[in-house]
């Protein structure tokens, strides 16, 4: 699919998703905001609406596009992270924010947008973003005055959106890996921060939720989590809130989130409390590959992966144990015996034979005579294909579509 056509797809999502908004009651004191990543490359439409500070508006508006392009990437080259790169120009919109700030890299970020209590405006903001700026990866907040939180509640949902989300998007990466094979999915399995959920992630934000103080003044890493992030360092005074971080250059998968999370948080997350135990579907520190020939070559994984990680957020634990997920107990998921009986058995027959599979691939990869560096990537071929021939996303959709209709939640 095409640039282009993938902003089209995404705008026409936005606005379909208008007239549910319309008649959503919510309380009040919800706020919702949002940040977006972007990059000259991508995005070099920002420059229509931003300019270089030690430039005057009226000669920024006076350069062609490509001395604007030109001229931004020459300062980019010499900034480091949390510079301001660029500020709004006088005839941008003003829910824009007033400058953007340099991140890691060629990376930069919109921070400071509107923040409301209608997600409407929200929609009408990412609609523009995406339409006059292009794709970029957003993160969302949904904030509310402090609260207590039952903390079960909380875990079992953010387990349970970090599950199907990164499991959906496995499959979507080995689909897209069969039409370019340059396109190496499960890339989120070797990022510093986006590998899949661990106990020890999850059990930081209990501790956050227990005190009221976010545990990632303790682990840095907590609130980088590819899913739902309990914050209260960001929301001002007596105010508490989730960041979703698991959305990336989706703005209808952002606001539909926002949406359900904005009822979670309005309903104390009832609709979670009564899970049973999840924890055998979080990988831990102790967690032991089923053989050693496996446990071997992750162990010559975990140097590999954190040699990409730029001296950012490093944690002692094994790295290449993020490959051990699809060996977690999958097929007992809580919401895959939420389906019929006669679904039941097929999904735990599609999981269990793509899990097989995974093992064997496994064993045999670590006994051929490749480099480190080319295991890892046919490890993170092989995790995507678990995802995508197990089903599993489907599964878990299913499952939790049943829990939603017996609790009246927005599938």
């Amino acid at each position: 699919m095409s640039l282009s056509s993938k902003v089209e797809k995404c705008i026409h999502y936005l606005r379909t998703q208008s007239k549910r908004l319309k008649n959503w009651k919510h309380s009040s004191h919800l706020s919702f905001s949002y940040e977006a990543e972007l990059t000259l490359s991508e995005n070099p439409n920002v420059l229509n609406y931003y300019r270089l500070p030690s430039i005057s508006e009226q000669e920024w508006l006076a350069l062609p596009d490509s001395q604007k392009l030109k001229l931004a990437e020459k300062l980019q080259s010499n900034l480091v992270a949390n510079e301001v790169f660029l500020v709004k120009l006088s005839s941008s919109p003003k829910f824009l924010a007033p400058s953007i700030i340099q991140e890691y890299g060629k990376r930069m970020e919109m921070n400071e947008t509107s923040i409301t209590n209608d997600l409407e405006t929200i929609r009408k903001e990412l609609e523009w973003i995406t339409k006059n700026i292009g794709l970029t990866s957003l993160q969302g907040h949904v904030s509310t005055p402090e609260a207590a939180f039952t903390k079960k509640g909380v875990l079992n949902f953010v387990q349970l959106d970090h599950d199907i989300t990164l499991l959906s998007n496995l499959s979507y990466g080995y689909n897209a890996y069969l039409k370019d094979p340059s396109k190496i999915p499960s890339q989120t399995f070797t990022h510093f921060a986006l590998g899949p959920l661990d106990k020890r992630s999850l059990d930081r934000t209990g501790e956050s939720l227990d005190s009221g103080v976010l545990q990632s003044s303790l682990d840095p890493i907590t609130k980088y989590m590819y899913s739902i992030v309990y914050r209260s360092d960001i929301y001002g005074q007596n105010r508490v809130g989730f960041e979703i971080r698991n959305c990336h250059n989706r703005p209808h998968c952002l606001l539909s989130k926002m949406k359900v999370l904005g009822e979670q948080v309005q309903n104390d997350f009832v609709h979670f409390i009564d899970f049973t135990d999840m924890s055998n579907f979080l990988l831990n520190d102790d967690t032991q590959a089923p053989n050693r020939t496996i446990q071997m070559m992750l162990d010559d994984f975990s140097p590999e992966i954190e040699a990409n990680f730029e001296g950012r957020y490093k944690r002692k634990v094994h790295l290449g144990r993020r490959f051990l997920f699809p060996l977690l107990e999958w097929q007992n998921h809580p919401l895959i015996l939420k389906l019929d009986p006669s679904r039941i058995d097929k999904a735990k027959a599609s999981i269990t034979t793509a899990t097989l599979n995974y093992q064997k691939t496994l064993e045999t990869l670590a006994q051929q005579d490749l480099s480190i560096e080319d295991k890892v990537i046919q490890a993170r071929i092989t995790l995507a294909k678990w995802a995508h021939k197990s089903n599993i996303s489907k599964h878990l959709k299913y499952g939790y579509a049943i829990r939603a209709r017996e609790n009246s939640l927005d599938n």
